[in-house]
């Protein structure tokens, strides 16, 4: 009976450090369920919507305290200064001029363990599209090298992994008369 109960408490522990092993992993999943690495183009009828993905290290110049963590706060009161710089380092044109988004957002993702501390922002914007007019979408940022690009149309995608930064683009809308 004594070498039973033994045995059932080697399992019992076994069992409990295999609950806590999958409560761990569960944790980190859903920890980095927020960010997306992609950088994602999607043209439909005469709009771009981009989606991308930025690292915390791409805001590194507005650490106001230079202590090494963006913080909530440290974003929010300079999100002006971040939307124009943003504005410079990732562009859409044409030949002819910039286009200005008609939609931007910029959501955070943070850090679990101290939910002060910026980890990941989406950039999501829309622009309206010129009718048959070629269109550029630009980036200066280092950290585009190496992600993913996913460009979809009417029902179409291309995926390609980014080798290159800058990143240059073309994009065209169909005409939809």
């Amino acid at each position: 009976m004594l070498k039973l109960f033994k045995k059932f408490r080697r399992s019992k522990y076994c069992l409990h450090l295999v609950i806590s092993l999958s409560a761990l992993f569960s944790v980190q999943a859903y920890a980095h369920a927020g960010h997306n690495d992609l950088i994602q183009l999607r043209v439909k009828d005469q709009q771009l919507g981009v989606d991308i993905g930025l690292n915390a290290a791409d805001f590194m110049q507005f650490d106001q305290n230079q202590d090494g963590h963006l913080t909530r706060q440290e974003f929010v009161e300079q999100q002006d200064a971040i939307k124009q710089w943003l504005q410079t380092q990732i562009q859409i044109k044409t030949d002819q001029a910039s286009l200005k988004p008609t939609w931007f957002d910029l959501p955070l993702e943070v850090e679990t363990q101290d939910l002060n501390i910026v980890k990941h922002v989406r950039l999501i914007q829309r622009y309206d599209l010129p009718a048959k007019t070629e269109v550029k979408f630009q980036s200066q940022l280092p950290s585009f090298k190496g992600k993913g690009l996913m460009f979809s149309s009417e029902g179409h995608f291309y995926m390609k992994n980014l080798s290159a930064s800058p990143v240059e683009i073309l994009v065209q809308a169909a005409n939809t008369n």
